[in-house]
């Protein structure tokens, strides 16, 4: 599937060194399918879910710091 442009430009604005390897530790999937995701803007059903689901967290934890 192609990643639409808003959420990716979201996970670019969110991700920071390293969060390929946490992804895939966290998440079961490898870090070429991360890589390609960022890549080219496209992955499967399963490696979207599993990246939305990452950075979510990831969004939901900077927010609780800020406040």
């Amino acid at each position: 599937m192609k990643i639409p442009d808003d959420v990716f430009k979201k996970w670019l604005d969110l991700r920071s060194f390293g969060d390929g390897k946490k992804i895939a530790e966290e998440k079961g999937i490898t870090t070429m399918e991360i890589s390609r995701a960022f890549t080219t803007q496209e992955c499967s059903d399963s490696v979207f879910e599993k990246l939305a689901e990452f950075f979510k967290t990831k969004e939901e934890r900077i927010k609780e710091i800020i406040s």
